[in-house]
């Protein structure tokens, strides 16, 4: 099998570091399903990256003001309510 036209997939460590993030920051956000980066499953527990999709998701965070919510998304899901958990760590701050 060749693997022409495939790119080389990143580790977490090293796509963490394009994203300019800690290495755990993006394990937190794929296993609470926060809007983090796509990422591909190799194996059972191996997790890659695809640098393209890195770069799509960077590009997607670009904004023009702290105010810009950026492109809104149109979803069919209902709004997850806060958790007491999430209202305390935000009193906090």
């Amino acid at each position: 099998m060749s693997t022409a036209g495939y790119e080389p997939l990143l580790t977490t460590e090293q796509a963490a570091e394009l994203c300019s993030v800690a290495p755990r920051t993006l394990v937190v956000w794929r296993s609470e399903g926060r809007d983090g980066p796509p990422f591909v499953r190799v194996g059972r527990r191996a997790v890659r990256y695809r640098p393209r999709d890195i770069a799509a998701w960077l590009e997607a965070g670009v904004r023009t003001s702290t105010s810009d919510p950026g492109p809104t998304v149109q979803t069919d899901e209902p709004m997850q309510p806060r958790t007491r958990r999430t209202a305390r760590r935000r009193r906090r701050s």
